[in-house]
């Protein structure tokens, strides 16, 4: 009889940050570029505030390019608008 040496190999990915399915992409490319941002639309407040990051990001990218250099320094954009709060979706 014949020996068989069968080995089961098991491959595991942890994904240590979420995976957003949702995403919106602003702008074109030839109008000062566009920005795609990933989010989970079930949260609103969380995907407004990172929009607001990425058109912030977006539009100093843009004066780096025309100036060489951006007037201002990256700060987190202002909280979300009522509209999260309208809809009682707002992050706790």
């Amino acid at each position: 009889m014949v020996e068989e040496n069968v080995s089961i190999i098991k491959h595991i990915t942890v994904q240590e940050t979420p995976v957003y399915q949702d995403s919106i992409e602003i702008g074109t490319p030839g109008k000062k570029g566009s920005v795609k941002v990933y989010f989970d639309a079930g949260n609103p407040a969380d995907a407004e505030r990172r929009i607001r990051t990425a058109l912030e990001l977006r539009e100093m990218t843009w004066e780096i390019m025309e100036t060489g250099s951006s007037g201002r320094s990256f700060q987190d954009p202002t909280p979300p608008s009522s509209f999260a709060k309208q809809i009682g979706m707002e992050a706790p």
